[in-house]
């Protein structure tokens, strides 16, 4: 479990735009309130992608129940987000271990495939006779 400030001085630190080992909201409140409300959307998105199933937070110090893993992928994922706020591009690792993780929390969606088995009988037509064709 983590707070939403632990993601987001995770990924403003991956984007090296705050000092590190001090908290991103002493550095520049209105910056931290802007990356606050992209990991709100951010989680919002994975939501309905069936990526993520939490609540949007409503503070930046409440806990979310996410798993580590899940912290890693929204704290990278956070930084390429915003990093065109802050005028950086983000490190080519940076990129590669979001799309890793958010590859991994879309490999771990099960899919509902009994819609499929109720399609196979749907549509079919009428059957034509082929001894007579």
């Amino acid at each position: 479990m983590a707070t939403s400030q632990t993601i987001i001085d995770q990924a403003t630190s991956l984007l090296r735009v705050r000092t590190s080992g001090v908290t991103f909201s002493t550095d520049d409140s209105s910056k931290n309130a802007d990356v606050f409300i992209a990991l709100k959307n951010l989680i919002n998105e994975y939501g309905e992608d069936g990526l993520l199933n939490i609540p949007a937070p409503s503070a930046v110090g409440d806990t979310l129940d996410i798993p580590d893993g899940a912290v890693r992928g929204l704290a990278y994922n956070l930084a390429v987000e915003v990093s065109a706020e802050f005028g950086i591009d983000p490190a080519p690792v940076v990129f590669e271990i979001a799309s890793d993780t958010k590859n991994r929390l879309e490999s771990e969606i099960t899919l509902d495939l009994s819609v499929t088995s109720d399609l196979r009988w749907a549509n079919r037509g009428p059957r034509a006779d082929i001894n007579t064709l």
